[in-house]
C-alpha cells in the first residue's frame, strides 16, 4: 500500500473540518477517530457533558458549526454504556427520499382535496421511514455493543427480542379503526360543515416505492383541504404512536434499556409544515409521554427551529455561532473565548495527524506574526465554523504546491478570498438556490444581492474617509490600509440582515449601545468579501472595529 505523504495527511486534516452530516471520522484503517479529534465548543467538554443528561437538547447554528459533530460524539459516548441507546435519524435525507418516492392515491374519495389527499400520502409515507430507521438504529445499537451479552440473564434470547421488535414495529402501520364517521376522521373545519356519515372505512397500504391511502367517507366533506393539526388526527388513524411509545419501552425496559435518546439531525431543513406534522405526531408524544424515557437531541438552523409540541423551558438550548455562544461576557471576551476554541480544534487535528511535528513546520511563523496570530486569522476568516476552516486550509494547501512551501498570512487570505468567491457569493450571484433564515422570509434572491451590493459600496466609501479623515484616531491609516470591515445597524434592523448572516456573507460581531442609550448591533462581513472588495489590505494583519 502507498504510504501517505505529507500533503495526503494533510488533506486527510481538512477532510476532518469540512465533514457534512452523518459522515463520520474515521482513520485510514477504518477505525472511529471522533474521541481523538473532538473538540467542545466550551471548555471541560460541557457540552457533550450536557447532551448526556437525560434531558432534550438542541443544538443551534448555521451550517458547519459542528453540530453533527457534537451528535456523532455523544452516540459514541452513549455507546459504552450498557443501559442507554442513542439512535440517530437524518430527517432531511429521509424526507427528500420521500418526496422522490412513487406516492399515489387508490381512492379519491375519503373527504379530502386533491393538495391534501398528496400531503397525507407524503407525511405517511415520511413516517414509515422514520419508523423502519428507528427499528435499524435499535438492532444496531442493541446488537453492535456490550447489550448483546444480557439477552440470556434477563430471560429474553436475542431471537425473541428481534421478533418481538420487529412485530412491534408492523403493527404500529396497521389501521386501528374501522366503521368510524368521518367527523371521527376529520375534525369539524371553520366553515361548520357536520360529516354525518357512517359506515365509513379507511384502509391504508405502505410498501417499499408506494404509498396509499383508500376509503370513502360521505359527500358532506368532500374536496376539503385541512390544516396541520387535523392531519395529525388523520394520520394518528393510521399510527398508534402512543401505543407503540409504550410497547417499545416495555419491550427496551427487558434488556434492560433505561433510557433512549434519539438524534434528529438535519431537521429544520424540511419545510416548516412537515416540520409541525412531524414534531407534533412524533417528537412531542415521545418527548412528553414516555416518563422521560424517550428524549431527543436535535440539531436546528437558528430562527427555524420551530418545535411547537416542545416546552422551550424544559430543554436545554446550546447556540453554536460563537457570538451567541460565548456573549455572556464583554465583546472582547466573545472573541477571546472564539479564539481559544479556534486554537484547541486546531491543535487536536495537527496533534493527531501529524505527531511529530511542530505548528511551525506547517505555518511561516515570525516576530511579527506569531502561530498565535494564525489562530486569529484562522478564526476572522471562517467566524469561527469548523468546516470553513477545513475548506480554508484546503485551499491554501493547494496554494503551497501540496506544502513544498509553508503557509503564509498572505495565502490564508487568499484562500480566503477564493473560498468566499467559490462557495458564498455564487448562492447570491449564479445559484438557484439559497437558504433562507427563516420560514416566513420575504426578500427575494435579487433584493438580498442588491442588499448585499449597497453594504460593499458603503463600506468602501468609509474606507475612504477613514483614510482621508483629519481625526487622530485615524491618522495610522491611509485609504489602502484603513480598515472599514464592520456594518452596525439598529436592533431593530437585524431580521433584514439574517439571510446574509445565515449564507456566511456577515456574521454577528457585538451588540453595543449608541450615545443616546439605544441597541445597535454590529456585524462583520466576511473576510473573504472584504478582500475581494478591498475593503481590507492584504498587508493589514487584524480586523479592528472603527
Amino acid at each position: 500500500m502507498k504510504t501517505n505523504t505529507l500533503s495526503d495527511t494533510f488533506l486527510e486534516l481538512t477532510d476532518s473540518l469540512s465533514k457534512y452530516r452523518r459522515a463520520e471520522l474515521k482513520s485510514s484503517t477504518g477505525s472511529n477517530i471522533i474521541e481523538n479529534l473532538y473538540v467542545d465548543p466550551l471548555g471541560n467538554d460541557l457540552i457533550l457533558k450536557s447532551m448526556m443528561k437525560n434531558n432534550t437538547t438542541l443544538l443551534l447554528g448555521r451550517k458547519g458549526t459542528g453540530k453533527s459533530t457534537i451528535i456523532n460524539r455523544f452516540q459514541h459516548e452513549v455507546r459504552k454504556t450498557k443501559n442507554k441507546l442513542a439512535l440517530y435519524v437524518d430527517v432531511k435525507a429521509l424526507f427528500e427520499q420521500t418526496r422522490k418516492s412513487d406516492l399515489s392515491i387508490q381512492t379519491v374519495d375519503i373527504g379530502l382535496s386533491s393538495q391534501s389527499k398528496e400531503k397525507l400520502s407524503l407525511y405517511a409515507f415520511f413516517i414509515e421511514k422514520i419508523i423502519n430507521e428507528l427499528k435499524k438504529e435499535i438492532k444496531k445499537g442493541v446488537f453492535q455493543n456490550k447489550l448483546v451479552s444480557f439477552f440470556s440473564s434477563n430471560g429474553i434470547t436475542r431471537e425473541e427480542f428481534e421478533n418481538e421488535l420487529n412485530q412491534l414495529f408492523d403493527s404500529v402501520k396497521k389501521p386501528l379503526y374501522k366503521d368510524t364517521t368521518a367527523s371521527q376522521q376529520i375534525s369539524q373545519t371553520v366553515s361548520s360543515k357536520t360529516n354525518q356519515g357512517n359506515n365509513n372505512n379507511i384502509g391504508f397500504n405502505l410498501s417499499t416505492d408506494k404509498a396509499s391511502v383508500s376509503g370513502q367517507m360521505s359527500e358532506s366533506n368532500q374536496n376539503e383541504d385541512i390544516d396541520s393539526n387535523e392531519m395529525v388526527k388523520v394520520l394518528s388513524r393510521f399510527f398508534d404512536i402512543i401505543g407503540f411509545m409504550d410497547n417499545l419501552k416495555s419491550l427496551l425496559q427487558r434488556i434492560p434499556i433505561d433510557n433512549v435518546f434519539i438524534c434528529l439531525d438535519d431537521m429544520s431543513e424540511i419545510d416548516k409544515e412537515s416540520m409541525e406534522i412531524f414534531t407534533d405526531f412524533i417528537v412531542g408524544p415521545l418527548n412528553n409521554l414516555s416518563d422521560e424515557y424517550f428524549k431527543f437531541k436535535i440539531s436546528l438552523y437558528p430562527g427555524r427551529d420551530f418545535l411547537p409540541s416542545i416546552d422551550r423551558q424544559k430543554v436545554k438550548t446550546y447556540p453554536l455561532d460563537y457570538y451567541d455562544l460565548y456573549s455572556l461576557g464583554s465583546v472582547d471576551k466573545a472573541e477571546e473565548s472564539a479564539i481559544k476554541y479556534t486554537k484547541r480544534l486546531i491543535e487536536a487535528r495537527f496533534d493527531y495527524y501529524f505527531k511529530n511535528k511542530n505548528m511551525s513546520d506547517f505555518f511561516e511563523v515570525s516576530s511579527s506574526f506569531d502561530i498565535n496570530d494564525y489562530y486569529k486569522l484562522l478564526f476572522q476568516v471562517s467566524s469561527n465554523v469548523p468546516r470553513i476552516m477545513g475548506k480554508i486550509l484546503e485551499i491554501a494547501l493547494q496554494k503551497t504546491n501540496s506544502l513544498e512551501k509553508k503557509i503564509t498570512k498572505r495565502i490564508i487570505q487568499e484562500s480566503a478570498r477564493q473560498h468566499y468567491k467559490n462557495d458564498i457569493e455564487y448562492v447570491l450571484t449564479k445559484s438557484e438556490y439559497i437558504e433562507y433564515k427563516s420560514y416566513d422570509e420575504s426578500f427575494e434572491q435579487y433584493h438580498l444581492l442588491e442588499l448585499l451590493k449597497r453594504i460593499i459600496e458603503k463600506a468602501n466609501a468609509n474606507k475612504r474617509q477613514i483614510g482621508l479623515s483629519p481625526a487622530k484616531i485615524f491618522e495610522a491609516y491611509t485609504t489602502n490600509t484603513a480598515p472599514s470591515n464592520y456594518l452596525h445597524v439598529s436592533e431593530g434592523m437585524e431580521d433584514v440582515l439574517r439571510t446574509l448572516e445565515f449564507n456566511f456573507f456577515i456574521t454577528k460581531y457585538s451588540q453595543q449601545k449608541d450615545k443616546d442609550g439605544e441597541n445597535i448591533s454590529i456585524f462583520s462581513l466576511n473576510y473573504g468579501l472584504c478582500m475581494d472588495h478591498n475593503i481590507i489590505s492584504v498587508s493589514y494583519t487584524h480586523l479592528r472595529a472603527h
